[in-house]
């Protein structure tokens, strides 16, 4: 069983080329954008050339936005929907890549990269298996490992959910829902854009135990 790609409606609520940057700011908790990647690029990179890849990019707003920061960069977009990877702004300075971030060390081959970033992906990575959907989230992160530069840094960001007796119990109802062919659709039209796809949140304690 494969992996599930996004529907048309789940890559137009992804798409922050439409939505803008303030909506990106917003849901990417603009002070951890802002303040955190102006910092680190600062302090480790200063002036100098310096590599990234955004397993995930979508659009390219994350790489846009690092590549204001510090115009020295060069990124890699790497996203399973043609439709994002179009909306992204094109330069000398970006590749982009389409395929499947399950996939990333193939898709990249031998380069290297100084920075790492997934953002608001991995719950997204699901084929209608928790268990299943669990290791591919783990291959994932381990692939983003190897293909890091020596010294390089991976940034995750991530959306988590406690539940209560069990802390995986609430992500894993919300899963169970959305990932159903039959039950998923039923969702929409209370928000979950990923009904009948699926979705696979965690606690903030398993999201550390990952890395």
């Amino acid at each position: 069983m494969g992996v599930r790609p996004p529907t048309r409606r789940q890559t137009t609520a992804y798409n922050y080329s439409i939505m803008g940057r303030d909506v990106f700011l917003r849901e990417h908790r603009g002070w951890v954008v802002r303040d955190h990647f102006d910092r680190y690029l600062r302090e480790t990179f200063g002036d100098r050339p310096w590599s990234m890849l955004d397993v995930g990019g979508g659009s390219g707003t994350l790489s846009d936005y690092l590549h204001e920061l510090s115009p020295r960069s060069r990124s890699t977009v790497l996203d399973i929907s043609p439709d994002l990877l179009e909306s992204n702004s094109r330069g000398a300075w970006k590749t982009i890549v389409q395929g499947s971030a399950t996939e990333l060390a193939a898709h990249v081959g031998q380069q290297r990269y100084d920075l790492v970033c997934i953002h608001n992906l991995l719950h997204h990575v699901v084929d209608g298996s928790y268990r299943s959907s669990g290791r591919r989230v783990e291959s994932v992160l381990r692939q983003a490992r190897e293909v890091l530069a020596p010294g390089g840094r991976l940034s995750l960001f991530e959306m988590s959910y406690r539940g209560w007796p069990v802390e995986t119990l609430c992500g894993r109802l919300i899963f169970e829902l959305t990932s159903s062919r039959v039950l998923g659709p039923l969702c929409r039209p209370f928000g979950a854009n990923t009904g009948g796809v699926g979705v696979r949140f965690l606690p903030e304690t398993t999201w550390r135990h990952l890395l």
